[in-house]
């Protein structure tokens, strides 16, 4: 049986992923898996004279030959016009995007196999830092879904009966958010209250009519900066490996 595992954000640091510090990472093969929850970071440079490229291929090339597969999903801070253009591939029955041999992109609105499991990916979330970030540089209008990808979640959980069995995300539905933030007291200062609000994008709309739609068993994400059991069904991770079968 293969073994998967979950991570949050890396934003192009794997050394989590160092098998000299992770040790069950020795212990997993090519049929294994590890799965970040968006802010992968490893795909950010939008050319070859970015200062930053040679380091990304070195640690790209460090992730490929590690014995396991490496999965993502998209954040907010990702290179859209990179993860777009990467070749599509069947995978998982469904379809994903190809970095390499042992590295891939799970996609929005896709529910995949893995392990006998079924799995919805839907990454994605609103910067709340973008008004100090350059668009199609360090920021995507791309980071919020359309409607198309949107319609077609839906359509595909229509298709698997409203059922799967765990969900991927980077950010989460709405009513979580309001458990990550805590309440409104309406004393915080004006910066803290606009932060707060920014974090209710419009995608945990979507994400709270998934939830209230469908049936599942536990949902992961990332975007957050910790990593907290919120109940019986949501995690949010960022620094730990998580298990999950």
């Amino acid at each position: 049986m293969s073994k998967i595992y979950i991570s949050g954000d890396t934003h192009g640091d794997v050394r989590r992923f160092s098998t000299s510090n992770w040790k069950e990472g020795k212990t997993l093969t090519k049929n294994d898996y590890v799965i970040i929850l968006g802010d992968f970071g490893m795909l950010w440079c939008s050319h070859i004279d970015d200062p930053h490229y040679k380091e990304e291929v070195y640690w790209l090339d460090w992730l490929e030959n590690k014995p396991w597969i490496t999965l993502f999903v998209e954040g907010n801070h990702s290179n859209f016009d990179r993860l777009d253009n990467l070749p599509e591939v069947e995978m998982f029955n469904g379809t994903v995007g190809k970095v390499s041999d042992s590295i891939f992109h799970l996609k929005r609105g896709e529910i995949y196999t893995i392990a006998d499991k079924k799995l919805l990916s839907f990454g994605g979330a609103m910067s709340i830092d973008k008004h100090r970030r350059i668009e199609n540089v360090s920021w995507w209008a791309r980071e919020s879904p359309n409607k198309a990808e949107e319609d077609y979640g839906i359509d595909n959980l229509i298709k698997h009966d409203m059922k799967v069995d765990f969900i991927f995300t980077h950010t989460c539905p709405q009513s979580i958010v309001s458990l990550l933030l805590g309440p409104d007291t309406g004393t915080m200062d004006r910066d803290k209250a606009n932060e707060r609000h920014k974090f209710f994008d419009p995608l945990t709309k979507y994400l709270e009519y998934i939830r209230n739609s469908i049936q599942f068993k536990r949902w992961f994400f990332g975007h957050f900066h910790r990593d907290e059991q919120i109940d019986d069904k949501f995690v949010v991770v960022w620094n730990r490996i998580h298990r999950l079968i």
